[in-house]
């Protein structure tokens, strides 16, 4: 009977031709009524016995909204001290089936609805034992299960802060939605999705810490988010390189050497190594630098005729050979590892901030900044530096920081900074001031007339509808020849712009779904708003039903049934609860950024809503509206807008906050003065006046004081 134990031990030693490595598999079950797994069945894409499977049934029933698991088990049924947390819209279970332990384990997942942090899953591990280790993330779906092909595109997933799937956000994988579309395609309830290649339903991803993040984006109309399972498996990888990664300063001479993966079957190591990160990550034929026998855990670049220089950056990657196996990357036996980098000894100025580029408005300051290391002195002191426009010969500061007052868009451009020490000179990177044009721009300052002149210059004029009321020096700004319109609650009572052509014009094409844009205009409604179309552009005319249909393509301000404030962004939008103001001037603002697929909404120049992960389609009518027709939803009744409009303008780029701010208040405050009551940015005869004003009430100052 020992010997047989003996046996036994031996193959959980050395399954599969390698050293024992531990597995720690996680299952998002909806109930513990409809998926406990049985026991005994080995499930998932490592087979792991269903007994050691940690599932989340056991915590609670029903919809798990948030939870916390401690001990969780690795696949022998040991406590591996590790944690998880998770925060979700609902944990639902699809119609895949309950009939074996293979398909319980794909019926529960986490919502990819908005939980209420802007993403949809976020899932946190805590106290992971492993070094390196590749994670699984498993997938399941009712979306499209009866379609033909029953696929659907799966959105990107940050672990640990980097895209799953390469790229950024908009990068999306095709996958199946039941594992028995993948057994009927691929033979097997589970295929690693290798995206444009592969459709599968799960994905991995190899890396390292003792925390595991996992954030999934929210589902987006046919792009899901969800997630069945998390496996963390532990990697038998080279590690602790020396010189350790990013390590600065390393001598020109030295020997590069790492402890080897704790594989018995590892029979060498596979060097690559070059100043390309690259060709390094790649493997490429042209950095490789050889296999080191096991028991030579080093590599010396003279021995491949590279003499390290001074000021360089440096890539490598140790690939563990085992029993033999090759460099090709399709070498199922390679134990690819991670790549490490280091920097040598430096003389130059080390760049440790490089600038940013800057997108604003006009009349704005825009501000660029670098900060350096002197290697001479170990900090800033000896440097001097030299701010350019690319193409420029002339110094436009010579300080760390380069500020560009009042810009225009004759500032826009390159610019970078060259840093000098006694050794030399080190350019920046060339980053670019970018000014987000006004596409159309109404101030209604006209007292009569049915046209809204357009100040953009791109002569876009907005018609005004019969029964709206010219309302003359009664502007947001309250000076005089400031004018709004008024606009009583009447279907007549509207300015549109329709069939706009903005081909040949300085500015971009807002209405397409890759350009960035911002919105903005300042509203005084007269009675509390309820369910009221405000302002937009694209179709905007409230005809669609719960964001779709024809509205599918809208961007446009609205109010709720409670007053409330919200964004409608096609099939999305934004529903931050900020109360509309009746009787007193409020500013809108809406900035999207297609690049980072990101919007924030602004309520007079605070930021009240945040959302990633925005895919936008192209508008299908290029115009811009105000009060352009009723909501259609379900509950509430829907009403026109009734109260004044002034300064509606559309940019083409997203503001920033200063931006907002500049527009709200007409300044950017950087430093609030001490005293400054009024919080205008300016110690004056104004904050004294509040302050009588305070005594008065109250006999107190400041306001603070005050019970």
């Amino acid at each position: 009977m020992k010997i047989k134990l003996l046996c036994i031990a031996l193959t959980l030693v050395f399954a599969a031709g390698g050293a024992w490595a531990g597995t720690i598999s996680l299952n998002f079950s909806e109930n513990s009524g409809n998926q406990p797994f049985a026991g005994g069945s080995l499930i998932g894409p490592l087979k792991t016995d269903s007994t050691y499977w940690n599932t989340t049934d056991t915590r609670a029933t029903g919809d798990l909204v948030t939870g916390t698991k401690t001990g969780l088990i690795d696949q022998t049924g040991t406590d591996t001290g590790a944690s998880v947390e998770w925060d979700s819209a609902n944990t639902y279970w699809n119609n895949d089936g309950t009939g074996d332990d293979e398909h319980r384990l794909s019926v529960g997942y986490l919502d990819d609805w908005d939980s209420g942090n802007g993403n949809g899953p976020v899932i946190t591990f805590s106290n992971v034992p492993y070094p390196v280790y590749r994670v699984y993330v498993l997938i399941a779906s009712d979306q499209n299960q009866g379609s033909t092909p029953p696929t659907f595109q799966y959105r990107n997933c940050r672990i640990n802060g980097q895209w799953a799937f390469g790229g950024d956000a908009s990068t999306t994988a095709t996958a199946y939605g039941t594992i028995n579309n993948n057994n009927t395609n691929n033979g097997e309830w589970w295929t690693e999705i290798v995206p444009g290649v592969k459709v599968g339903n799960y994905f991995t991803y190899v890396t390292s810490g003792s925390t595991l993040s996992i954030v999934a984006q929210r589902n987006s109309g046919t792009l899901r988010g969800c997630i069945t399972a998390v496996i963390i498996e532990e990697l038998f990888v080279a590690r602790n390189p020396d010189p350790a990664d990013g390590a600065l300063d390393v001598a020109l001479d030295k020997v590069m050497t790492w402890t080897a993966g704790s594989d018995p079957n590892t029979t060498g190591h596979h060097v690559y190594f070059a100043e390309s990160k690259a060709l390094v990550s790649a493997r490429n034929a042209s950095v490789y630098r050889g296999l080191k026998a096991k028991g030579n855990e080093s590599y010396n670049p003279a021995d491949s005729g590279i003499s390290l220089e001074k000021d360089k950056e440096y890539f490598w990657v140790v690939d563990e050979s085992v029993n033999n196996s090759g460099t090709a990357p399709a070498d199922a036996n390679t134990i690819q590892g991670l790549v490490w980098s280091f920097r040598s000894i430096r003389t130059l100025p080390d760049i440790t901030g490089q600038p940013q580029s800057v997108t604003t408005v006009d009349g704005m300051d825009a501000s660029f900044s670098v900060t350096a290391v002197n290697p001479l002195t170990g900090n800033a002191s000896g440097l001097s530096y030299a701010w350019k426009a690319v193409g420029s010969p002339t110094v436009l500061s010579t300080g760390p920081v380069l500020t560009l007052y009042s810009v225009t868009a004759a500032s826009e451009g390159q610019y970078y900074c060259t840093v000098t020490n006694a050794t030399g000179p080190k350019d920046t990177n060339a980053v670019s001031l970018s000014i987000s044009k006004k596409v159309v721009f109404w101030q209604f300052n006209e007292t009569s007339g049915s046209t809204a002149s357009d100040s953009s210059g791109n002569g876009i004029a907005g018609t005004v509808g019969t029964a709206a009321v010219w309302a003359s020096n009664n502007g947001h700004s309250g000076k005089a020849g400031d004018h709004a319109l008024y606009l009583p609650g009447s279907a007549d009572a509207f300015v549109k712009a329709l069939d706009v052509n903005l081909t040949g014009k300085p500015v971009d094409d807002i209405f397409k779904g890759t350009s960035s844009w911002s919105i903005n205009l300042w509203v005084k409604f007269d009675g509390k708003p309820a369910l009221t179309n405000i302002a937009g552009f694209g179709d905007c005319d409230g005809t669609g039903a719960e964001e779709n249909g024809n509205d599918a393509t809208d961007r446009y301000f609205a109010s709720w049934i409670n007053g409330t404030l919200e964004f409608e962004v096609g099939t999305d939008g934004f529903w931050p609860e900020t109360p509309l103001i009746d009787g007193d001037w409020q500013m809108l603002t809406l900035s999207y950024d297609a690049t980072s697929k990101t919007g924030v909404m602004y309520f007079n120049g605070d930021a009240v809503s945040t959302k990633s992960g925005l895919t936008l389609a192209d508008t299908t009518e290029n115009a811009f509206k105000i009060n352009s027709g009723l909501l259609v939803v379900y509950g509430g009744v829907p009403g026109q807008l009734k109260g004044w409009v002034d300064d509606f303008c559309v940019f083409d780029g997203a503001l920033t906050a200063n931006d907002v701010e500049y527009l709200y208040a007409g300044y950017v405050c950087t430093a609030i003065p001490e005293y400054d009551v009024n919080g205008d940015c300016v110690l004056d005869m104004a904050d004294l006046l509040d302050v009588l004003d305070n005594w008065l009430d109250c006999a107190l100052a400041p306001t603070s004081a005050c019970p």
